[in-house]
């Protein structure tokens, strides 16, 4: 390396900043996924147990739910949980 100054890994970084939802649900349906963001974990569940109860009157195509977390360190979104599979017989019923 020429020169004389230190090489400080910190000067080239972005600030990681979280988001103001780092909450979002993967709505899986036949015409491809559908994102919704939240501000909150609970808020995030509250719409899975919403959109179950929608799926279970028919109002919804949807066939899977997944739940992702913002990832500060990687800046990107992260797999939290597979929350809800329609073709999975072993789920709870809709709350």
């Amino acid at each position: 390396m020429y020169g004389t100054a230190a090489h400080n890994p910190k000067e080239n970084t972005v600030n990681a900043r979280k988001p103001s939802k780092p909450w979002r649900l993967v709505l899986s349906t036949a015409g491809g996924p559908v994102y919704t963001t939240h501000r909150s974990k609970p808020a995030a569940y509250r719409t899975v147990d919403e959109e179950k109860q929608q799926v279970a009157n028919g109002s919804s195509r949807v066939t899977r739910i997944a739940v992702d977390e913002w990832d500060i360190d990687g800046q990107r979104w992260r797999r939290y949980e597979n929350a809800w599979d329609k073709n999975t017989t072993t789920q709870e019923p809709p709350r």
